[in-house]
């Protein structure tokens, strides 16, 4: 994704600077110290415009039990910025911050900091990505049109399409309640959709649907490319350049979502923007069927997947 260049800077982040520039300019003169302990930041990653987000800075202390300052900047935010003091007293502390951001798709470079007098500052930055929810504002070129045939479930709608006997969903499924969003971040759980383990799955269609079998998947086609949509995320083409054919001419309009792997109470994220994966409704005591497609390839794949700690996307039919 496209990271906009740095034009803002707090003015507590200016004074950063400049401590760094007067060691340039008298470094026969000046010796600064080091703050202790590891600057660390936490951020969502992907947010909604008309929403706030929450800046968390922590880790760094002044080894002489002193106060210190805390700081924060946001790239091409003007007035982004903010700085406080906080206590060494306590080991974790921290500060949360909660600003606006406009109201325009992007990603954007979060930076915290620390400083004090006569010390180093110390500083990390994160990205965060703007998304604007729905079919046609942050994911387009899907090939869906809102004046297609869809129906309304948990407030969302989902599109569909008749093929031989039956109705495809062509949106992946983001029932709220079940499920995971991306990196846990409710704002693209619609349009990129929830990931799915296959004992959620098997009951997360709406009234009348069902996932779909492997056959009844692999019966659309025999190439992936007419499955797959040149959809683009904020503006970035999803897929990987390559040499597959993807025309969409399924209308299934599949995107990579990747999938999430669950390890204890975590959740990992992976493949996104590279494959897209779905469960089928077969499946056996050794595991479930998935069908997946990868970007440079022009085969529909299939493998099994464990049915408690694999999620993967969801389209329903009926």
């Amino acid at each position: 994704m496209r990271i906009r260049t740095l034009t803002i800077i707090a003015a507590a982040a200016t004074a950063a600077a400049a401590v760094f520039s007067c060691k340039k300019q008298n470094t026969s003169e000046t010796t600064l110290n080091y703050l202790s302990g590891g600057m660390g930041i936490t951020v969502e990653r992907y947010v909604d415009g008309l929403d706030s987000i929450r800046v968390t800075a922590f880790g760094v202390t002044h080894p002489d039990g002193n106060d210190m300052f805390y700081y924060y900047y946001v790239s091409d935010l003007e007035g982004s910025g903010d700085t406080v003091k906080v206590s060494s007293k306590t080991p974790k502390t921290s500060f949360h911050k909660r600003f606006k951001l406009p109201y325009e798709t992007g990603t954007y470079k979060v930076t915290c900091g620390a400083m004090a007098d006569g010390f180093y500052s110390t500083s990390a930055t994160k990205t965060v990505t703007l998304v604007k929810p729905g079919l046609g504002e942050s994911l387009t070129g899907t090939g869906i049109n809102s004046e297609d045939p869809h129906i309304t479930a948990d407030g969302k709608d989902y599109y569909y399409i008749h093929i031989g006997e039956l109705d495809w969903m062509r949106n992946n499924l983001a029932v709220s309640g079940s499920g995971l969003a991306m990196e846990g971040c409710e704002v693209v759980s619609y349009p990129l959709g929830r990931y799915y383990t296959y004992t959620e799955a098997s009951s997360v269609c709406p009234d009348g649907w069902r996932l779909p079998t492997a056959d009844e998947w692999k019966g659309l086609t025999d190439k992936a490319g007419e499955l797959m949509v040149e959809a683009r995320f904020n503006g970035n083409l999803m897929w990987p350049v390559s040499e597959v054919d993807r025309n969409n001419s399924t209308e299934i309009s599949a995107i990579p979502s990747g999938y999430a792997s669950i390890v204890g109470n975590t959740a990992r994220y992976k493949g996104v923007g590279e494959y897209a994966a779905f469960w089928t409704a077969d499946s056996s005591e050794e595991g479930a069927t998935y069908i997946y497609l990868m970007g440079n390839s022009e085969v529909i794949y299939s493998a099994l997947g464990d049915k408690t700690s694999f999620s993967a996307s969801v389209r329903c039919v009926r």
